[in-house]
């Protein structure tokens, strides 16, 4: 099964948008994983359905 399955490749994918491939993420002392199933949306916590509680605790 897993032959069949096509490769993806995030850069192609924003390339296919017509996104800027140049890095956009700001720089930090400290990074924070957040596991959340499913795609984000564009505007990040927006519309994820997120705890509100969870956004306050990283953008604190």
């Amino acid at each position: 099964m897993a032959e069949n399955l096509a490769r993806f490749f995030c850069a192609e994918a924003a390339r296919a948008r017509g996104d800027s491939l140049a890095g956009t993420a700001p720089h930090g002392r400290v990074w924070v994983l957040i596991e959340h199933p499913g795609g984000w949306p564009p505007n990040g916590f927006e519309g994820a359905g997120l705890e509100p509680a969870v956004a306050d605790r990283v953008f604190a």
